[in-house]
């Protein structure tokens, strides 16, 4: 199995947490949606049992509005008597004072889902009964709508997320990717190979700057005061004391007893290995 590339997890991790951070944040904003529109329609129904019970009076032991009230059309309102007769209803309200509401507020009539109050007030010592109820298939819808656009954009911000992430892991690891070809073209000979354009400011550019010092000290070791003309290395080449010869991008050294100069020893202090004056360079001096 094919392990993943940097650039590979760094956007399967981006993409999970972005998938969890969904998941957690989804729920909790349909919720709030939901609530809100539960307090809306419920702030609706406070107000228009106000209104008419404020309206609510008992004259001559008979309950009666002493005066207009005015009502929103999507709500739907019955007030009755202790003896359960009708004080105040709205076109078609009767139907609430024998509705059976469930313990969530809500109730069916005629196919329609809809959320009802109700609330009990003591006027001259009676209670006065109002039950008000508005259609949940607004709310519904609003929520509906909602699911919708969350199903449409979602995706689509998953989609973007994960190739930002791509292209954010991309650019990240660019640096690397240039160190890593300054070391291929190294291990094929050429120290005269630096690394450039990274301005990062960061780690990154701290490890290309490093990089970079490592290749010029090597290069001033193995060839002291040696030109380097288009990246090559001559065959010979006194590198600090050492006899080297590059055959495939590869040096050897030192040489063989008896070969390539003399081998002597030199006092304390002096770099082992010293050879003798190099022999002639051939005519062709370059790899």
């Amino acid at each position: 199995m094919r392990t993943l590339t940097i650039k590979g997890r760094i956007t399967l991790l981006y993409a999970l947490l972005t998938a969890l951070l969904l998941a957690v944040l989804l729920p909790v904003v349909y919720g709030a949606v939901s609530a809100s529109l539960r307090r809306e329609m419920d702030s609706q129904l406070r107000s228009a049992i106000a209104q008419v019970l404020i309206a609510v009076d008992d004259q001559d032991e008979t309950f009666r509005l002493n005066q207009q009230v005015d009502l929103p059309d999507a709500i739907t309102l019955c007030v009755t008597d202790p003896q359960g007769q009708p004080i105040f209803s709205t076109a078609g309200g009767e139907w609430l004072q024998t509705a059976a509401i469930q313990p969530d507020g809500k109730t069916v009539h005629q196919n329609e889902t809809y959320t009802v109050r109700q609330e009990t007030v003591q006027i001259e010592g009676a209670t006065v009964t109002a039950s008000a109820a508005i259609s949940a298939g607004s709310a519904e819808a609003s929520l509906h709508t909602l699911q919708v656009l969350l199903g449409i954009l979602v995706p689509i911000y998953l989609a973007l997320a994960i190739a930002g992430a791509y292209l954010l892991a991309k650019r990240a690891i660019r640096p690397i990717t240039e160190i890593t070809k300054a070391a291929e073209t190294i291990r094929a000979g050429d120290l005269s190979q630096r690394i450039t354009g990274i301005a990062t400011q960061d780690e990154i550019q701290e490890l290309a700057d490093t990089f970079n010092t490592m290749l010029h000290r090597l290069q001033a070791f193995l060839y002291p005061g040696a030109p380097v003309y288009g990246g090559r290395l001559p065959r010979a080449a006194h590198a600090g004391g050492r006899h080297f010869r590059l055959r495939g991008g590869t040096a050897k050294g030192p040489p063989p007893r008896g070969g390539g100069g003399t081998r002597r020893r030199h006092p304390a202090g002096e770099r082992p290995y010293a050879q003798d004056p190099l022999p002639a360079p051939s005519a062709d001096p370059w790899v």
